[in-house]
């Protein structure tokens, strides 16, 4: 496997959280691919970046739901993966769009953390008003 590989799991393919698709990273490394899992690496007239962004989109996962076979494991075949069919703007262009969706994702993960950790401060402030470690006095009313 190499940095930027794209890999799908070819049994169970669509999960409840959403599709199996996973990009590999330098931190993975060494790794290797085993069997039911497909390895996406594109040619130099592609951006691997944007493959990523394509291959993880609601089109793909509509693609896969319409396809997979219908059995107590539902897989989906290498050929099927091939048969998808992707739009292929110039590379330049693929590019600029995969940086977009790139920075878009990233804002979307800092965001999804600031609002896990939100939430874990809330649930810390919420046991310690209702248990009584921390007193709230009441405003004096204004009569």
């Amino acid at each position: 496997m190499q940095d930027g590989d794209l890999v799908i799991a070819m049994d169970r393919t669509w999960v409840s959280n959403g599709l199996k698709v996973s990009q590999v990273n330098k931190a993975d490394l060494p790794c290797y691919l085993v069997q039911r899992v497909s390895r996406l690496r594109t040619k130099d007239s592609f951006s691997q970046s944007l493959l990523k962004h394509l291959f993880s989109s609601y089109r793909f996962e509509q693609y896969v739901k319409g396809v997979q076979t219908d059995s107590v494991v539902p897989h989906i075949s290498s050929k099927q993966i091939q048969e998808f069919l992707i739009a292929a703007p110039p590379i330049k262009e693929q590019q600029e769009i995969a940086k977009i969706l790139s920075t878009t994702d990233r804002k979307l993960n800092h965001l999804t953390t600031q609002k896990s950790q939100t939430q874990q401060l809330k649930k810390g402030l919420m046991q310690k008003l209702l248990t009584g470690q921390i007193r709230v006095k009441p405003e004096p009313q204004d009569h």
